[in-house]
């Protein structure tokens, strides 16, 4: 069971206040893997990076995607057609 401050439950709390389904997150660490659950459940887009310090697995299985820099996931914004394959079902 993953243990969560209160400033986890923050995160998630001001996320699922507003339309998370529209929300892109971004997140690496334990402390963002209750946002990062909250958006992917919601329909939003969840996404784990790792900026050379590593990530969480908490935060990799909250999330969609796992992308290994903050420029290659603010891309996937910038043309969505980048990670169509990656979520197709």
């Amino acid at each position: 069971m993953l243990e969560t401050s209160e400033h986890d439950e923050e995160k998630r709390l001001y996320v699922s206040s507003r339309e998370p389904q529209r929300i892109a997150a971004f997140g690496n660490g334990i402390n963002d893997a209750l946002m990062l659950r909250a958006i992917r459940d919601a329909g939003g887009l969840a996404i784990a990076v790792d900026n050379g310090e590593g990530c969480a697995i908490e935060a990799l299985q909250s999330a969609h995607i796992f992308i290994t820099s903050i420029t290659s996931a603010l891309d996937l914004l910038l043309d969505t057609t980048r990670c169509k394959a990656t979520l197709r079902t």
